[in-house]
């Protein structure tokens, strides 16, 4: 049984299980495919915009508006000499934040199209060859870096300095932050999972993922806490209470419809819905029905037949978006919440 009752969508009553009404919406940057695979999407977090950022490493970021009727190109900034392989919308929707190979932070206005670039980061950040693994901060006061030595770094989203550095014992992997607590934020790397409470900076406890040898991706909504591994599988367990986690906790479920290492993990925004990837196999791609954590038997079947490189829900849940190895990003119509 759900420790918490099930969220309902736009129609009222529960997302079903075993079978999802989907419906196909084209590729969304079709105005401008990129030619090398996409290595970020991202919807807006405003739910009246209908924004996507994409990145592929060709030196560009795209928004794009999507809609039921037709998909745009808004905007392209192309960045000469750095290949750009994240990016992250601040939550108020106004910034936008692409990060690559080298070390340099590329911060987009995205109401005026004004960019800045930013350098000569101090701490652990300057050190970093590649600084893409990043996160913004729910407040929006500033980001999070995975770095190297299980290093997560954290700046100012003003001045852009260093203000906090936390050390994990294993290699930082992913991070996430707990959707009804934003002060906790949840990282993984080797077997473990990390909680942190960042107004603290300290840690507040670490469990141990069950039979996983390499934990590669975490996601948390407000009843679980996912994390997958290396291996393909991906647990499920109650979100942890205050973020405190019982150090060798036993899974609610375990969904092993993946067999390479679990590359994309995210919750829905009403968390009936988690979506994992893997880009080593073509169309591994799976959607599982919370919390029955079945895994929809008629999704991706042929409506995706390339390898799956990044997801990313749109706020509202109506949409889906997978970027391709093949530089496409597909886009699909979740009826449940239109």
């Amino acid at each position: 049984a759900p420790l918490v009752a099930a969220a309902r969508g736009v129609s009222g009553k529960r997302l079903p299980a075993r079978v999802l009404a989907v419906q196909p919406m084209g590729m969304v940057n079709s105005a401008s495919p990129s030619s090398v695979a996409i290595t970020s999407v991202q919807f807006s977090p405003q739910p009246q915009s209908a924004l996507i950022a994409v990145v592929a490493p060709d030196c560009k970021v795209k928004l794009f508006e999507t809609s039921t009727q037709e998909h745009r190109l808004v905007q392209a900034f192309h960045f000469a000499g750095m290949q750009c392989y994240r990016a992250q919308f601040s939550p108020s929707g106004r910034k936008l934040y692409a990060a690559g190979v080298k070390n340099i932070l590329q911060v987009i206005d995205v109401p005026t199209a004004a960019v800045r670039t930013v350098r000569n980061f101090g701490g652990q950040i300057a050190k970093e060859k590649t600084i893409a693994n990043f996160r913004v901060l729910p407040s929006g006061l500033g980001l999070l870096f995975c770095c190297g030595g299980g290093k997560l770094m954290m700046i100012s989203s003003a001045t852009f300095a260093p203000t906090a550095e936390l050390q994990m014992n294993d290699a930082a992997a992913d991070a996430c932050f707990d959707p009804v607590c934003p002060h906790i934020m949840y990282s993984c790397g080797g077997s473990r999972v990390y909680t942190w409470d960042l107004r603290s900076c300290t840690p507040l406890s670490v469990m141990e993922d069950h039979g996983a040898l390499n934990c590669t991706a975490v996601a948390v909504s407000k009843q679980y806490l996912a994390v997958g591994s290396d291996s393909g599988f991906v647990n499920i367990y109650p979100r942890p209470d205050s973020g405190v986690a019982q150090p060798y906790p036993q899974p609610l479920a375990s969904i092993s419809n993946l067999t390479t290492a679990v590359e994309q993990l995210c919750f829905n925004h009403d968390g009936q819905v988690l979506a994992m990837s893997s880009s080593q196999l073509v169309s591994h791609l799976r959607l599982a029905q919370i919390p029955s954590f079945a895994v929809f038997k008629n999704f991706p079947l042929n409506l995706i037949t390339r390898k799956v490189q990044a997801i990313s829900f749109s706020s509202d849940s109506k949409y889906l978006a997978a970027g391709t190895d093949r530089g496409k990003v597909e886009i699909f119509r979740l009826k449940h919440y239109s």
